[in-house]
């Protein structure tokens, strides 16, 4: 993936402070009419920037991508990923421990971990398969960190969008460890205590580069930071 690839301008403009779509290349009227039929009715273009972008990201990726998303709640930035993986043949696997059920939640092993209250996984995966993605994505209940444990396959593509501790998101990025050279890492929300997690972790390794910062670039985009791990052949160049 080249860097200039993910310089984008997004095809849209801000009217009101509320996103009005211009020739966007995906169906985001599907993506509202199964998340928030209502905001279709209204002309409401809420979130709009924030999953074209996941789309968009997702489409600069080679076939057969692999991405892994940390965060699923209802499964609507999934599907965006899963709209634009249907035309790369690839696969995401999202992770929520908020789908754990109460006796789990009261283990041990998960105090002090921010977890979400949950929605039903019936309710997420029936909405995915309105969507017509659910054969590109799988479901991990659990922490993130737990399933790292054991996780061995490189990924193309990192979307750190779940706990917002500073804690939670620097054991987040130890998942950057498996992005493949020339894959990319999206982190949601960059403000405290994320971007502090994020930027300490990255310090002493070379070899992530930031791309883009959701700080630099104008109103109305979404927050979203993406580092981009370089080919080591690029590190050595002088």
């Amino acid at each position: 993936m080249e860097l200039n690839d993910l310089k984008f301008s997004m095809d849209a403009t801000l009217e009101d402070g509320l996103w009005t779509p211009g020739k966007l290349d995906f169906n985001w009227q599907r993506l509202y009419d199964v998340y928030h039929p209502e905001w279709v009715e209204e002309g409401i273009h809420h979130r709009l920037a924030h999953l074209y972008f996941l789309y968009k990201y997702v489409t600069l990726l080679p076939e057969e991508c692999s991405v892994v998303e940390i965060g699923t709640n209802k499964g609507e930035s999934a599907a965006a990923i899963g709209m634009a993986l249907q035309k790369k043949n690839g696969r995401l696997v999202t992770i929520d421990p908020s789908f754990l059920s109460d006796d789990e939640r009261a283990k041990p092993e998960y105090d002090g971990y921010e977890i979400l209250p949950d929605w039903p996984i019936e309710d997420v995966m029936e909405s995915l398969r309105r969507m017509g993605v659910d054969e590109h994505i799988t479901i991990a209940t659990d922490l993130s960190v737990n399933v790292l444990q054991s996780w061995t396959e490189p990924i193309d593509m990192l979307f750190v969008d779940g706990s917002h501790t500073y804690r939670d998101v620097l054991l987040d990025c130890g998942w950057m460890e498996h992005v493949k050279p020339g894959g990319i890492a999206v982190f949601d929300d960059w403000i405290e205590p994320v971007s502090r997690a994020v930027m300490e972790y990255v310090e002493d390794k070379p070899e992530w580069s930031k791309v883009t910062c959701s700080s630099d670039q104008p109103p109305g985009y979404p927050w979203k930071t993406v580092y981009i791990k370089r080919p080591v052949e690029e590190r050595n160049a002088p």
